[in-house]
């Protein structure tokens, strides 16, 4: 009989920390991790590859759609600006923010794309896709 009371004992407690495992991993799934603010389905994400630090011709795609699509009042766009690289703010004519990286330096693509301008929806995209020209 007490080897019936510990054995039921020890399953039970088994049983508790695998339901108390399941409930911890349900929860985790369930909330989401570090998900940045503002994100919105239309959010284009720029990274860097071998051929253009950009993006390439057949990925390319059109960056006014997403600047109306997007709720936030701040629009960033990096584009070239006087030989080298401008950040504008929504429609300003003069860049709020300018990096002496001279576009003659750049790969023929990155050159194309800053022509026509790569629009951001924070200051941190705008930091991200700096850093692959400043780099």
């Amino acid at each position: 009989m007490v080897k019936l009371k510990k054995s039921y004992s020890i399953t039970l407690s088994i049983a508790v920390v695998l339901l108390i495992g399941i409930v911890i991993l349900v929860v985790f799934l369930t909330i989401p991790q570090n998900a940045p603010e503002n994100v919105t389905s239309e959010q284009t994400h720029f990274t860097s590859n071998q051929n253009s630090s950009q993006e390439s011709a057949a990925s390319h795609t059109d960056n006014s759609n997403i600047t109306t699509m997007t709720s936030q009042s701040n629009i960033y766009t990096i584009k070239e600006y006087n030989g080298h690289i401008g950040v504008f703010l929504n429609d300003e004519t003069h860049p709020y923010k300018e990096v002496n990286v001279s576009l003659s330096t750049l790969p023929e693509e990155d050159q194309e794309l800053l022509k026509k301008g790569i629009t951001a929806n924070s200051q941190g995209e705008v930091q991200i896709i700096l850093e692959d020209y400043i780099s």
